[in-house]
């Protein structure tokens, strides 16, 4: 009889043998003071871990595997490691949980195992955290020595690209960024975090200050979108002759000149709604003194010539030129038939002209502004003002003589005019103003008179002086 007892307990000691065996974690003793990998290669008869591109298979997947510790210890320990407080959890766990497993350099040590089931990458933990804490550091000095050469570079040269050593300190921080996860989790003294904290910084910074395409393209960007449209076109003309076929540029130029046509239609629509330059489309309302013939000398004429006035009324219009300088335009008077007087005895003077009639002609008239000791005068132009004007028309009514002559009368009329502060109003000014005429036909009949009267004028058709209209041109350019 088969001892069923004894049959039982080979059968438990064959049964552990075999689970032994197929532990592929056997290859090694004390699994725990190491980090490895297992690929099952069991069918794969063509699997040889002497080549180099199997190797760096494996070693990439033991490279995944320690980031990957790395990531979940380091996530233990966030709640209360710090450096400097300039780490959130978050921004702790992100800085590795991205960073390049490439970058991390080590020699592992490569098997096959439980009877060529699987194939083993492994290194011993405490020679690797010591390899990675010796490169961490020393790649940090190195990156310092290297930043200290750029930034003398940079000091004797602002305007050198740094095309190349920006692209290395990148590759470098990289690596950097791949390490740091792991000098967390090993617990490594502050000192170190911090010289990576601060040399990280200082890279940043500089690649941030450099004279690059990035970095102009970027300030060209942040210029636009504070409106110092000066500066961006002043920096975007710059690149553009440095760089003549760089694509980049071309789509930043076109935004630029989109947002300066928009500033610079509100910017004109602004300065006039505030401008002091404008046109004149006056009313007036003065009296002539009596005609006086030009051919006579009587000096009784000339004692009573502002005893007696006549009415009229005058519109016109007045085109001023940006500066508020000089004037131009035309007007209308009407002259009305009839005379006053302030005196109670009668005279013997006698209105040359039967009926109202009107005179019709050109004006040309030239400002000389009270506040001349300003250099911007031409922006204070609602102040009161001195202008000297030349009226130069004819009266347009058919003019017959006592003896059947028809006549045609010319004037010319020099004169001035004051402009008072209207300064407050945004519609309108008034002024009075003083013109002596000399009326001459063609026939004896020639007079002279002077007029005085009172003028509203209103402002129409604002417009941007010359010095707001350059400084406007100068600071709205746009790129062809």
């Amino acid at each position: 009889m088969i001892n069923i007892n004894r049959l039982f307990s080979f059968y438990l000691l064959f049964l552990s043998f075999s689970l032994f065996a197929q532990d592929p974690t056997s290859c090694i003793e004390n699994p725990d003071d190491y980090y490895f990998s297992l690929r099952n290669i069991s069918g794969d008869n063509n699997f040889d871990i002497s080549d180099e591109e199997t190797k760096l298979d494996l070693k990439e997947a033991l490279t995944n595997q320690i980031v990957s510790k790395i990531q979940v210890q380091s996530t233990v320990n966030q709640t209360f490691k710090r450096v400097n407080n300039e780490f959130s959890e978050t921004e702790v766990y992100n800085s590795f949980a991205v960073s390049n497993s490439d970058a991390i350099i080590f020699n592992p040590t490569y098997r096959i195992c439980s009877n060529g089931e699987y194939a083993m990458v492994y290194i011993e933990k405490s020679y690797f955290n010591n390899l990675a804490i010796n490169y961490f550091r020393n790649l940090i000095r190195r990156l310092e020595s290297i930043l200290d050469i750029y930034n003398e570079r940079y000091a004797t040269n602002p305007n050198y690209e740094f095309k190349t050593e920006t692209a290395e300190l990148s590759r470098v921080i990289s690596t950097l960024d791949s390490y740091y996860g792991l000098m967390i989790s090993l617990n490594v003294e502050e000192s170190l975090l911090d010289s990576y904290v601060e040399v990280d910084r200082e890279v940043k910074t500089f690649i941030n200050s450099i004279n690059s395409l990035e970095n102009n393209l970027i300030k060209a960007e942040s210029l636009i979108s504070d409106n110092d449209f000066v500066k961006a076109y002043d920096l975007l003309t710059n690149l553009k002759i440095r760089y003549p076929r760089e694509n980049k540029i071309k789509p930043l130029i076109k935004n630029y000149n989109d947002f300066v046509r928009i500033a610079k239609k509100n910017e004109i629509r602004s300065l006039k709604t505030i401008s002091s330059s404008n046109n004149y489309f006056s009313l007036s309302l003065g009296v002539n003194s009596e005609f006086e013939d030009s051919n006579t000398s009587d000096s009784n004429s000339q004692n009573s010539e502002f005893n007696r006035f006549h009415p009229n009324l005058q519109a016109s219009f007045i085109r001023n030129n940006r500066n508020k300088t000089l004037g131009w335009g035309i007007y209308s008077k009407y002259h009305i038939a009839s005379t006053q007087t302030f005196e109670e005895n009668e005279s013997n003077y006698v209105y040359p002209f039967s009926e109202d009639f009107i005179e019709a002609g050109v004006i040309i008239q030239l400002y000389l502004f009270s506040n001349v000791t300003n250099p911007d005068y031409y922006l204070d132009q609602d102040y009161s003002a001195f202008a000297v004007s030349l009226h130069a028309g004819r009266y347009l009514n058919n003019f017959i003589s006592s003896f059947g002559e028809e006549l045609n009368f010319t004037s010319i009329s020099p004169g001035f005019e004051w402009y008072f502060n209207n300064k407050s109003s945004k519609s309108q000014r008034s002024s009075i103003y003083f013109r002596y005429s000399i009326i001459s036909s063609n026939s004896v009949y020639n007079y002279k008179t002077a007029s005085l009267g009172f003028t509203f004028n209103i402002k129409s058709g604002r417009k941007l002086t010359e010095k707001q209209k350059e400084d406007v041109q100068n600071r709205f350019k746009t790129i062809n």
